[in-house]
């Protein structure tokens, strides 16, 4: 049917019906820009001060392609609008549907996207979603209905608006079901500020009594990547709660809309 992710078995039940082609969606062409002086892309380069290496690019990247995107682009940029937009007209002209970048989106001095963005001629739908991580997202449209998503800079606010925006947006482009999460127990107490959707990084794990739960990690912090390594699922904690007992059943979703699909028969179980 449409919308369905082709597996192995439907390639084999279509090779035993004699269909050597069939339809399909083609892949969104996509483009991913990063931005900062900060950056080093070549991970051979010994850093110097006040240099990183650029791990939104291989994160995105990956994580990109995974959710059926066809990237078509991969730039680094330094902070200034003009380089920006240069980067941004030469995704257009590669046929980018979907431009992706990160960094420059908050209310600092080299904050420059929304600016840039008005000198494109861009509507900005949205800036800043309450939620963390992530708070400080961009979403526009731009002249000839690209759309462009602008993440924060930190690794895990950026995953999560990969993930929970553009992976939404891709997964729509693809013309497949809306995703539904999994509603698993928490392990433990979970605690956080009452006012935000909180994403949090997580993993699934089996306690004594053959239940799944869905365990929060330490480590929570923007910043670290360890604790994303670690992950293997995000449990979504609600805007209104300050404080959930263990047993309270939340929202969890794998690491990649794609992942909904190859496991949502296990997922049906462990929610029931």
């Amino acid at each position: 049917a449409a919308g369905t992710l082709l597996k192995p078995q439907h390639l084999a039940l279509l090779a035993g019906m004699g269909e050597a082609e069939i339809k399909v969606r083609e892949r969104p062409r996509v483009a991913l820009i990063t931005t900062g002086a900060e950056l080093v892309d070549d991970l051979s380069r010994p850093l110097e001060p006040g240099q990183i290496y650029n791990t939104n690019a291989i994160l995105l990247a990956q994580r990109l392609c995974a959710a059926g995107a066809e990237l078509v682009m991969q730039a680094t940029v330094p902070d200034q609008s003009d380089t920006y937009i240069l980067a941004v007209h030469h995704a257009l002209d590669l046929g980018a549907r979907v431009i992706v970048s990160t960094g420059a989106v908050s209310m600092g001095r080299y904050d420059f996207v929304p600016a840039a963005l008005a000198a494109l001629g861009a509507e900005i739908v949205f800036h800043k979603v309450r939620m963390r991580p992530g708070k400080p997202l961009l979403f526009a449209q731009l002249l000839d209905g690209a759309l462009l998503f602008g993440l924060p800079g930190n690794p895990t606010a950026g995953a999560v608006g990969e993930r929970f925006f553009v992976e939404a947006s891709l997964r729509r482009m693809l013309g497949m079901a809306t995703e539904q999460p999994w509603r698993l127990p928490l392990l433990d107490v979970a605690c956080k500020p009452g006012g935000f959707l909180y994403f949090q990084k997580a993993r699934l794990v089996v306690a004594g009594d053959s239940v799944v739960r869905v365990a929060i990690l330490h480590g929570q912090e923007s910043f670290r990547i360890r604790t994303l390594s670690e992950s293997t699922v995000w449990a979504v904690l609600p805007e209104e709660e300050a404080e959930l007992p263990a047993d309270t059943r939340v929202d969890v979703y794998p690491l990649g809309h794609v992942e909904s699909d190859l496991m949502g028969d296990i997922a049906l179980c462990a929610s029931t």
